[in-house]
C-alpha cells in the first residue's frame, strides 16, 4: 500500500479530520509576463515658436538620461527638433498577441505624453524587443 502525500490541496479540502492543525495551503500558479523594450519614433509636426522654445528648454545637456527604457517612458529628441523617440519598458501577459499589446500600450503612452505637453506629432512607428527572446552566448 502506497502512503498518501502529506500535503496536497485536495487532501486538505477533502479530509479536514486528517488535518489536526487546520493548515490551509493555497496553490497559486505564476504566469510569465514577458518584458518588452518598446521604441516609438515620430516627427514633430510644425511646432510653434513657443512650443519649440519649450522643447529646447526641456532638452538635457548630456542626453544620457533620455536613453533609458523606463516603466513610465522617456522622451528623447535632438536640438534640431526634427524627430523624437519614446522609450518604455512594458510587462504584458504572455500570449499570441503579447507583441501587439506591448506596441499598442507604448503608442498610447507616447500619444498621451505628447498631447499632455502640447507637442504636435505625426508619423508614429513602433518597434520592440522581447527581453525573454534575447540569448546571451558565453565564450
Amino acid at each position: 500500500m502506497r502512503p498518501k502525500a502529506l500535503i496536497t490541496p485536495s487532501w486538505i479540502m477533502n479530509h479536514p479530520v486528517d488535518n489536526p492543525f487546520g493548515i490551509r495551503i493555497q496553490v497559486c500558479t505564476l504566469t510569465r509576463m514577458p518584458t518588452y523594450r518598446v521604441l516609438v519614433r515620430g516627427k514633430f509636426d510644425r511646432p510653434t515658436q513657443a512650443t519649440r522654445q519649450k522643447l529646447l528648454d526641456a532638452l538635457t545637456e548630456d542626453g544620457l538620461p533620455g536613453q533609458l527604457f523606463s516603466e513610465t517612458g522617456t522622451l528623447t529628441y535632438s536640438h534640431h527638433l526634427g524627430g523624437f523617440s519614446f522609450r518604455v519598458a512594458i510587462d504584458v501577459a504572455a500570449g499570441d498577441d503579447a507583441t501587439r499589446t506591448a506596441h499598442d500600450q507604448a503608442e498610447l503612452m507616447a500619444m498621451e505624453l505628447l498631447e499632455r505637453e502640447g507637442y504636435p506629432y505625426r508619423d508614429l512607428t513602433v518597434s520592440s524587443t522581447c527581453l525573454d527572446d534575447i540569448r546571451i552566448r558565453r565564450r
